[in-house]
C-alpha cells in the first residue's frame, strides 16, 4: 500500500463573512513510514487565499493521510499553525485520514 496524497480545501472566514487571508505551517508530529517510503516530520508552508490553501508554488496544498493501511506509527497526526490577517492564531492538531474528501 502506499500513502493518500490529500488535498487541503477550504476556506476561513472573518465574523463578517470576508474570507480571511493569511499563511500556515503543517507539521508532521513524527516519521511515517509505508513500505519502503518513509515521510519526515518536515515543516511545510502555504498560503491561505481567496481559493483556498496553496503551497509556496501556487498550487493546491497536499499532505499525506496518516491512516492508510500499511502506515506506521498509527499514533501520528499534523499539526497546523495559522497566521491569518497577521495575527496569529493557536494550533491544532489534526489527523487527516485517506477516506478524507480530497483523497
Amino acid at each position: 500500500m502506499a500513502f493518500t496524497p490529500i488535498t487541503l480545501v477550504g476556506l476561513i472566514e472573518r465574523p463578517d463573512g470576508s474570507v480571511a487571508e493569511g499563511t500556515f505551517t503543517v507539521t508532521l508530529s513524527e516519521p511515517m513510514i509505508n513500505g519502503t517510503t518513509i515521510i519526515e516530520p518536515t515543516p511545510l508552508t502555504g498560503k491561505l487565499t481567496a481559493g483556498g490553501p496553496v503551497n509556496s508554488a501556487g498550487q493546491p496544498f497536499v499532505i499525506e493521510a496518516v491512516d492508510d493501511t500499511g502506515t506506521e506509527p498509527t499514533t501520528a497526526y499534523y499539526t497546523f499553525v495559522l497566521q491569518l490577517d497577521n495575527a496569529p492564531i493557536d494550533p491544532f492538531r489534526a489527523v487527516i485520514s485517506h477516506l478524507a474528501p480530497g483523497g
